[in-house]
């Protein structure tokens, strides 16, 4: 770990770089004021399959991204209001390259949306999920279009098979037992 920081904790602005051995480098550089900050971050052939060791997890190898998160106070799933915009700039899945999949996201209070979007060939998706947790019963939405998935490039088939479609779905429900959900399906 190495970095440097200058300022109080209402006014600062700070650099850290953290290396991981052989499973990557972490770079962060921003600036707090008050309680509202941003941070840019860059992660460098992050080695998932090995700093995480679930086992659904050891397809994806390793991944490079940038992103930019800005936000207004500390208490997440209260006050905090957060955005996150990024990129993954390459992703490794099994021997499988993906590049430039962008993401968006934002939390505000109990509310939160994001959005996924890759244009690979291969794994063309566009999919963003909202939610809102402040109401009695709480609400996720979905919107995911497979353009298509090559299954084969994930490992999934041994022969080219394709996934085209699109999901939208509106669920509310306090748990599985309470679920209550509209799910459509096209192609």
């Amino acid at each position: 770990v190495n970095g440097n920081a200058k300022g109080t904790v209402q006014d600062a602005a700070g650099k850290l770089q953290i290396g991981l051995g052989i499973w990557g480098d972490l770079d962060l550089e921003g600036t707090l004021k008050d309680s509202s900050y941003q941070v840019q971050i860059v992660g460098q052939n992050i080695l998932v399959s090995q700093l995480a060791k679930d086992s659904s997890m050891q397809s994806l190898k390793t991944i490079g991204f940038h992103a930019q998160l800005t936000g207004a106070g500390f208490k997440v799933w209260e006050s905090a209001q957060i955005q996150l915009s990024g990129n993954i700039d390459s992703l490794v899945w099994d021997n499988a390259i993906f590049r430039d999949i962008s993401l968006e996201g934002e939390v505000y209070g109990k509310r939160f949306k994001g959005k996924l979007v890759s244009t690979d060939k291969r794994a063309a998706i566009n999919a963003t999920v909202a939610g809102d947790f402040e109401t009695a019963i709480p609400i996720l939405d979905l919107d995911i279009n497979l353009h298509c998935v090559d299954l084969r490039s994930f490992g999934w088939a041994s022969r080219p098979t394709h996934l085209c479609g699109r999901m939208v779905s509106h669920s509310e429900g306090l748990s599985l037992d309470t679920l209550k959900a509209n799910v459509r399906i096209e192609k």
